[in-house]
């Protein structure tokens, strides 16, 4: 079943969505999103994304959020700041929210336990190699949208030296 938004999208998910967006610096001092690849028998199969779920009516945004990273990263929370930001993007008729996130110290993917049904990867992607990546359509245009506007900027080489 799908639902035409008021703004004439179709989505997927007739009670909404949520995701989340991990981020850190890596070491040059770049920002990094960790995405994920889905399976190829998914709707978008072989295409990258934050890690999201479709929302029901039975439980908040939140408490779905954290079902789903359990479920398929089988990443616990509380190895994240959770949540350093959460935003709503309402298409009218049908919404989107976001959590942002940061990893603790010394959270590597391999800590992660894949659910190889919906997912075959994940990488720390920085916002120019966002441009080699087949992102899911959605997520696309979030990327071109949004995403700038809610990640920090990248730290300066400057500053890296000044400060680390």
């Amino acid at each position: 079943m799908s639902v035409l938004c008021n703004r004439g999208c179709t989505h997927s998910a007739p009670y909404g969505a949520a995701g989340l967006l991990v981020y850190r610096y890596s070491s040059s001092g770049k920002v990094e999103i960790l995405l994920g690849q889905q399976e190829g028998s998914t709707q978008y199969g072989f295409t990258w994304d934050t890690t999201w779920r479709r929302q029901d009516l039975y439980r908040t945004v939140d408490d779905r959020m954290r079902q789903q990273v359990l479920e398929k990263t089988g990443l616990d929370l509380k190895q994240c700041v959770w949540p350093t930001r959460k935003l709503t993007n309402d298409h009218g008729g049908w919404v989107h929210t976001t959590f942002l996130a940061q990893p603790k110290d010394g959270f590597e993917i391999s800590d992660l336990n894949l659910d190889a049904e919906t997912r075959i990867n994940m990488e720390w992607v920085t916002r120019n190699e966002l441009d080699n990546k087949d992102l899911e359509p959605t997520f696309k245009t979030f990327v071109e949208n949004s995403l700038d506007h809610i990640l920090p900027p990248d730290r300066h080489d400057l500053l890296l030296s000044l400060y680390g």
